[in-house]
């Protein structure tokens, strides 16, 4: 014959998610202030995040170049093109810089495009 465990009385449980619980008095204000956080976090996650990948991708070609011909992905004298590419690549995007002028406002306006216009 089975005895039944006895019954415990329920606790109760400051958590709890009823409204008329004393515990649970600004759950909503500090709930929608976490949401308005959470988006601003987001954003600023992505934007760093974004910024960081960037970075390293841009600048990862040459100290990946010597493990990609160890592992004979690329051979010596492939590897010399694309470091050729990538510098010139370089070169051409500083000498466009050197010689363009752009108008600031311009130059504002075309950042902010798709928000403003």
């Amino acid at each position: 014959m089975q005895t039944a465990a006895p019954a415990t009385p329920a606790m109760p449980n400051p958590h709890s998610l009823d409204p008329e619980h004393p515990a649970a008095a600004g759950l909503a204000t500090r709930a929608s202030a976490r949401r308005e956080a959470g988006a601003v976090a987001v954003a600023m996650a992505g934007l760093v995040s974004l910024a960081v990948v960037m970075g390293i991708g841009r600048f990862a070609f040459t100290p990946l170049l010597p493990m990609m011909l160890h592992d004979g992905t690329v051979t010596l004298h492939q590897g010399g093109w694309l470091a050729t590419f990538n510098y010139i690549g370089y070169f051409a995007g500083a000498a466009v810089c050197m010689f363009i002028r752009p108008d600031a406002v311009r130059m504002l306006r075309w950042g902010w495009w798709p928000p403003c216009c």
